[in-house]
């Protein structure tokens, strides 16, 4: 490595060049400079299991995680303050899929945790209950607290699965209606390969009925009487339910 190269533990404590330790995590956001930051994304691949690379979409980041890191590493998420976090393959535990069930799929915001998100969390629990296998695809990034209460036979899966087949997709709205017409990522809706779908409208209705790709689905759900008759001016043969909101009461 460089002689300039300076390696610090966690604390600032400044450590031998010569690393011999392993430890659990390594954040990589230095030296300054993409292209200074060879050796310290090298150093973090081995001798730490979790890796995050700060700035990590800019071109030499991304051509040093490809040399140390794609080989024996997973790229588990993206998000922070344009990070990526790397997790080392042995380390994940397989998940074994029985396909032989019925694929439901959820689309929704995980980002936080209240009443919305976990009405998400109990469809699912219930989807698995009736013998689907569970699907989530989240329309950003997943907070703690959602990603702890996912129930056993979910899992959580990337945006471009979407349009992979299912038995059943069901878009629990909530406030995402808000970017129907804005954000390049809804188009992938006009490719849904899914036997029954299903849209949970339970906000406001934004664009839902104006776009077009959110027009033709199976049934339209509410939690309020007053959407579903907006909804039907807009869509007047849709079909629509209303709902009260499923509320666990154990």
């Amino acid at each position: 490595a460089p002689e300039a190269s300076t390696i610090y533990h966690w604390d600032g404590k400044k450590i031998d060049r010569e690393l011999k330790e392993k430890y659990d995590f390594a954040f990589v956001d230095g030296p300054a400079g993409g292209v200074n930051r060879e050796w310290s994304t090298k150093y973090a691949s081995e001798h730490a299991d979790l890796v995050v690379i700060h700035d990590a979409g800019r071109k030499e980041e991304r051509m040093w995680q490809t040399k140390y890191l794609e080989k024996d590493f997973v790229l588990a998420s993206k998000g922070g303050h344009r990070c990526h976090f790397w997790k080392k393959k042995e380390l994940i535990e397989e998940v074994v899929v029985d396909t032989t069930k019925p694929l439901a799929r959820m689309v929704t915001t995980c980002r936080g945790y209240g009443g919305s998100e976990k009405s998400t969390l109990h469809i699912m629990k219930m989807l698995v209950e009736k013998g689907y296998r569970v699907e989530l695809i989240s329309t950003g990034n997943i907070c703690g607290p959602y990603l702890n209460d996912i129930p056993d036979g979910a899992i959580t899966v990337d945006w471009d699965k979407l349009t992979d087949p299912s038995d059943l997709t069901i878009l629990y709205c909530s406030d995402t209606i808000w970017n129907f017409d804005k954000q390049k990522q809804w188009d992938s809706m006009y490719n849904l390969d899914t036997t029954r779908k299903v849209m949970i409208l339970n906000y406001q209705l934004g664009g839902a009925g104006n776009v077009e790709w959110t027009r033709g689905w199976d049934k339209y759900m509410f939690l309020n009487s007053t959407k579903e008759q907006e909804l039907l001016t807009r869509i007047p043969d849709a079909f629509t339910k209303v709902l009260p909101p499923p509320t666990d009461l154990k």
